[in-house]
């Protein structure tokens, strides 16, 4: 049995548990991987049993090409989990491979972002009337009632 002791503890740095720091994102395949291993299957057979080529299987469980739609459509049934089980899985990756990436400039953005609220206004009354007449009408309504703005005051009216 292996003993950790106090004073080591102490020394040790978890930051990297804690907030996720140097954890690398896990590509689906990574769990295609476990499953199939779990019951003892091929790449070839798995790829049989759900319709596609074993050359797709071998990149998905790879990394090099992503879980679509489709497979996960196929996934889930072959396995009994959702498919939006497998579409998390790819979106996760994929949200936490492109956050990591050196080119992505969202302080650039957070700066438009900011600029773009402060040029934001109320629509005046007379643009509120023009942009209601292209709105769907709410549900529930029986179609006689509409929504009119007079002087920047919107009242219900019967048609």
């Amino acid at each position: 049995m292996m003993k950790i002791l106090r004073e080591d503890l102490k020394k040790t740095d978890f930051s990297d548990i804690t907030t996720g720091e140097g954890m690398r994102p896990l590509h689906p395949g990574v769990f295609l991987r476990e499953i199939i291993e779990e019951f003892a299957l091929s790449q070839a057979r798995l790829a049989d049993m759900v319709g596609v080529s074993p050359m797709r299987i071998s990149h998905v469980m790879n990394g090099t090409r992503s879980i679509t739609a489709e497979l996960a459509l196929k996934f889930g049934e072959l396995f009994g989990q959702t498919p939006e089980y497998w579409l998390s899985l790819q979106s996760s990756y994929d949200l936490e491979k492109a956050g990591k990436s050196p080119d992505l400039d969202l302080e650039a953005i957070r700066k438009t972002h900011k600029w773009l609220l402060s040029q934001s206004r109320t629509l005046s009354p007379a643009r509120e009337v023009r942009a209601s007449r292209h709105r769907s009408p709410r549900s529930g309504s029986n179609g006689k009632e509409a929504r009119q703005t007079i002087a920047g005051r919107k009242t219900k009216t019967k048609g």
